[in-house]
């Protein structure tokens, strides 16, 4: 795939030539420059879109394990870059926040100027998010404050009553990994909204490799930095800009003929990707200094925003979205664990695992166990023949084979591989069952009852939890 070229004589463009002698792919200068145009922007120019506004803020992050593409060098350049541009109220963070002290600056900012103007470039995500940053308040705060409402209540005490937001705008870039994003951005995040409003951008290639770069020229960066100025002074200036009638006709022709996808990320991404789109549409046009949005910079725009969509994508794969099934799955065999040679009855087990699995997914989960031989089913009558017969299901030694485990993810769909498969693949030999796959437990004395075999799954089994602590012999094979 052809990389980005920018707009001809525009900032962009400038900001990208600087970069061509660093080993930064042209995707992620391409997002920097674009980023540093809203930083400077702010909230002085917005697409005046009825009924939904848009303004210039990007949430944009630059995915690539350590040392393989330099992202910190693009994020630190992009940095440099907004020094002396950005309107003298804003306040630039590079450290480790809290969502709380986060909203206690921005309250500040409104309480003196009206208006508060946050500026977040971060060469590491974990720094900003901290190691369990999907358990942290600052993706619901990102995600609220997106659209740069014009007012917000929250933080405070009782005490002293909350700290308003007012006219908020909040923008940043940062740098992660796959690993950390797929430990961090967990389904709850992807549902909540974060990863729509977020670009995420990833490139496996530098554009080239330098081992003694060129020194940076400073009339060249002073030069773009006076082009920056000159943006965020037009932007004020024409405070709004629109797509010119061609424009709109295109975009409202792509808007009423495109299709949708069911994956959670791209799903979640689709329902805003008009809104990036437009934003970045109105970027290219303000790095060029024009009034309003034309075709060319709505083309670009959505040959940008599609590459991003499918470098998300790439970054999360199935296995991340599908980590409520993957939690489950653990839970499932946690729970079978824990009970041994009692085995748990079929209802018991659901709910041990309801908060990640739904009905469907659970049975159909349960189905590949028994197949596959890492359990075992089994059916107790009622008690006096009356009612339905009791299900119930225990573990087999082949519960704690690590292969076997994992060819139980990839017929449940949940391991990468089984990313981009139109269906689940049955393997090629199937295994072998254990013989009786299900029976049913007739009691053979007054002893063995219903009512005890009930109450014996409450007895206590000497089995551990961990995967290779358990006794295989507390188990059959």
């Amino acid at each position: 795939m052809l990389s980005i070229t920018a707009p001809k004589d525009s900032y962009i463009e400038l900001f990208m030539s600087l970069l061509k002698d660093q080993e930064t792919p042209s995707e992620y200068d391409f997002w920097a420059a674009v980023w540093t145009i809203g930083a400077v922007v702010g909230r002085s120019c917005y697409i005046d879109r009825p009924r939904a506004p848009i303004y210039f803020n990007w949430y944009i992050v630059v995915c690539a394990e350590s040392g393989m593409t330099r992202k910190s060098t693009v994020i630190n350049f992009a940095y440099d870059m907004i020094q002396g541009c950005l309107p003298e109220y804003a306040s630039t963070l590079q450290t480790k926040t809290t969502p709380e002290k986060l909203w206690a600056l921005m309250s500040n900012q409104s309480g003196k100027y009206g208006k508060s103007h946050v500026v977040i470039n971060i060469s590491e995500m974990v720094t900003f998010f901290g190691k369990e940053g999907y358990s942290m308040g600052m993706p619901i705060m990102l995600t609220d404050l997106y659209d740069c409402p014009d007012r917000r209540e929250g933080g405070g005490s009782l005490n002293y009553g909350t700290l308003p937001l007012v006219n908020p705008f909040i923008t940043f870039i940062a740098g992660s990994t796959p690993s950390w994003l797929s430990r961090a951005i967990n389904p709850d995040v992807i549902e909540g909204g974060f990863t729509s409003r977020t670009i995420f951008i990833s490139s496996e290639q530098r554009k080239k490799l330098i081992f003694w770069p060129d020194r940076l020229q400073s009339p060249n960066k002073q030069a773009a930095k006076e082009y920056l100025n000159a943006i965020r002074d037009h932007a004020a200036r024409i405070e709004t800009i629109q797509p010119d009638e061609e424009a709109k006709a295109f975009l409202t022709k792509w808007y009423s003929s495109r299709q949708f996808n069911h994956e959670s990320y791209l799903r979640s991404f689709e329902s805003r990707e008009d809104s990036h789109i437009l934003r970045l549409a109105g970027t290219l046009a303000l790095s060029q200094l024009k009034s309003n949005i034309g075709i060319s910079e709505v083309e670009l725009a959505l040959y940008a925003i599609s590459r991003a969509k499918k470098s998300g994508r790439q970054i999360f794969k199935q296995a991340v979205f599908d980590l409520k099934l993957t939690n489950g799955l653990d839970k499932i065999r946690e729970t079978l664990l824990k009970r041994g040679l009692n085995g748990v009855k079929n209802h018991e087990l659901q709910m041990s695992s309801k908060w990640f699995l739904s009905s469907l997914e659970y049975n159909s989960i349960m189905e590949i166990l028994t197949d596959m031989g890492a359990v075992r089913q089994y059916t107790v009558p009622s008690r006096n023949g009356k009612g339905r017969p009791v299900k119930f299901f225990m573990a087999t030694t082949k519960i704690l084979n690590p292969q076997t485990w994992t060819e139980i993810k990839e017929r449940s769909g949940m391991s990468n591989e089984a990313v981009d498969e139109p269906s689940v693949q049955q393997p090629e030999h199937p295994p072998v069952l254990p013989s009786p796959n299900s029976q049913v437990l007739i009691p053979r004395t007054s002893q063995q009852t219903s009512d005890q075999m009930e109450k014996s799954q409450h007895s206590s089994i000497d089995l551990h939890i961990s995967y290779i602590g358990v006794d295989p012999k507390r188990l059959p094979s």
